[in-house]
């Protein structure tokens, strides 16, 4: 169970996403983080995100939209379009460390954008793990190399799908710790 006293984690939806995903999300990262996950009001795309030649939006809006949401609050976006970072074709998703926000994308998540059957299990696990990956990265874990570790990088689909929706040992022991940090634990929390 969440406990309401620690810092939330928001949820902001861009456009719509299916309320079934975004509450399969919220048990699991309860489950994990124990903290109130926040789903909040769906957001408009960004303006100028849209880049008209590589019919991509700009990560970089996303992420500037969802700091002036929440500043300095750990929030994470979830949108239906592809999106892209500097020079790269493409990302799942991109987190900002230092402003506490993330952005993850659907579009490549999706089994049926690789002309494969629209498995919503495998769908749904591949965004849990970006989620969980994105956290990892607001809250200070850099890449792992244990390809198992929810906090390895991925570059391709198969990267996602190979790795596990949990932290390692060592990684979850750096989460575990950043969470108390920003949440110390009482003797009045204690005793509740």
């Amino acid at each position: 169970m969440a406990n309401q006293s620690l810092t939330p984690i928001y949820l902001v939806p861009f456009e719509y996403i299916e309320s079934s995903l975004l509450n399969y999300l919220v048990n699991e990262l309860n489950e994990f983080f124990r903290v109130n996950i926040v789903i909040e009001n769906k957001q408009p795309l960004p303006p100028a995100s849209y880049n008209q030649y590589r019919n991509q939006y700009r990560a970089t809006a996303f992420l500037q939209a969802l700091q002036n949401l929440h500043k300095q609050e750990k929030t994470v976006g979830i949108c239906n379009v592809d999106i892209y970072a500097s020079n790269l074709d493409f990302v799942f998703s991109i987190a900002e460390p230092s402003a506490q926000v993330a952005i993850v994308s659907l579009t490549r998540l999706r089994p049926i954008y690789y002309k494969m059957y629209q498995d919503e299990g495998v769908f749904w696990m591949r965004v849990l793990k970006e989620i969980f990956h994105a956290l990892g990265r607001i809250y200070g874990l850099e890449h792992c190399y244990r390809q198992e570790c929810v906090m390895s990088g991925s570059s391709s689909i198969m990267d996602i799908d190979i790795k596990s929706d949990r932290f390692c040992g060592d990684c979850r022991r750096l989460i575990r710790a950043a969470i108390e940090k920003e949440n110390p634990i009482t003797d009045e929390k204690k005793n509740s």
